[in-house]
């Protein structure tokens, strides 16, 4: 049975109740925020247990914190609530129009008196003057008192706004930027099996019709199982290598530096080592000693 392939999206519906219960219960946009940072952090680590391949692991990792660096633009938001509270302002002095009305009459009133008891005898006031004097004296206050008042208290409102997640919203919006990233996850794999394919397919033509010729040639030996065609074909390995300046070295006493060799009773090449232009491209192996 075929393994299935891991997904974000699939990592992301297990945790689809668990999200949906912290976004409701986030009561603000910067606590929603940190849900999602949370949310995409755990699928990061689980993606990473499972995943194929370092490439896909660094391109998921790579998308999710892009991902949580922007998470505020993938909050939708639902109920917005308007609401205000009421205040008062300190009461102002103002200049009030009926103290005015007041003052000028009350001027008058003690004007009036004074010319009164200067023109007849102002070293006694009469009690009809007296009188006038002290109503002008009384309005004058009475206006004075009404004109330095203090204006009612102003009303001051203040409106405050709050704003409600939706969390289904923000969830399918997530889940749209997921699936997102695992296309691109998809594309990234098949990108790397075709470029793997192209590399093997380009090891076997550099190989090259003779090799793969020989190749053939010792594999039709071993099937025949005739001895005779089986040396035939290993002096075709022999001078395939010569061909390529490949030189095909038994054990001696010039060439025992080239050799690992295990204890024998006899001396005797069990496989020889290759040499190009002096330089050793694989050891040798033989029994005995020289």
């Amino acid at each position: 049975m075929a393994m299935e392939t891991l997904t974000l999206s699939a990592l992301l519906g297990k945790e689809r109740e668990r999200t949906l219960q912290e976004l409701t219960r986030a009561r603000t946009p910067e606590k929603a925020e940190q849900v999602l940072r949370a949310l995409l952090e755990r699928l990061h680590f689980g993606y990473a247990e499972g995943a194929k391949s370092e490439e896909a692991r660094t391109l998921a990792s790579a998308m999710l914190a892009s991902a949580g660096t922007l998470a505020g633009l993938l909050l939708c938001f639902g109920e917005v609530r308007v609401w205000e509270r009421g205040g008062s302002e300190a009461a102002k002095r103002h200049l009030s129009p009926l103290g005015i009305i007041f003052i000028l009459p009350g001027v008058a009133a003690v004007l009036f008196a004074c010319y009164a008891a200067l023109g007849y005898d102002y070293t006694r006031i009469s009690p009809k003057g007296a009188g006038i004097l002290a109503a002008g004296m009384l309005l004058v206050l009475l206006g004075g008192f009404i004109l330095r008042g203090r204006a009612p208290a102003a009303q001051k409102k203040e409106q405050m706004t709050e704003v409600f997640i939706d969390p289904e919203a923000t969830f399918r919006t997530l889940s749209a930027a997921v699936l997102v990233m695992d296309r691109e996850l998809a594309e990234s794999a098949a990108r790397a099996e075709e470029k793997s394919a192209r590399e093997a397919d380009d090891e076997r033509r550099a190989l090259g019709p003779e090799i793969m010729g020989l190749f053939g040639a010792l594999l039709e030996a071993e099937a025949s199982e005739d001895g005779e065609l089986a040396l035939a074909r290993v002096q075709d390995v022999r001078h395939y290598l010569h061909t390529h300046g490949i030189r095909a070295v038994d054990y001696g006493t010039d060439t025992a530096r080239y050799f690992d060799v295990l204890p024998g009773e006899t001396t005797r090449t069990v496989r020889p080592a290759l040499l190009a232009g002096g330089e050793l491209l694989s050891r040798g192996l033989a029994t005995g000693g020289a």
